[in-house]
């Protein structure tokens, strides 16, 4: 292996870091069904993904149509 094919420090944390957020929603989705009915679950991570892209759309700037009737067409 050459000098350009091995990860760097920052490669192998971001790697370790997909892997816990990865390993860890399959984890705590086992949990969250064995104490919650689905569409609480449903509900939940429905509204927080609202509330990021929300957020987002916010920081960046980004406009929101509020017009249904912009959005029909």
């Amino acid at each position: 292996m050459s000098e350009s094919e091995t990860m760097s420090f920052t490669e192998w944390t971001l790697l370790l870091l997909l892997s816990v957020l990865w390993g860890g929603s399959f984890f705590f989705s086992k949990v969250a069904v064995t104490a919650l009915p689905p569409l609480t679950i449903v509900f939940a991570r429905f509204s927080a993904a609202a509330v990021l892209v929300y957020g987002y759309a916010r920081v960046r700037s980004i406009g929101i149509q509020t017009d249904i009737r912009s959005c029909a067409s």
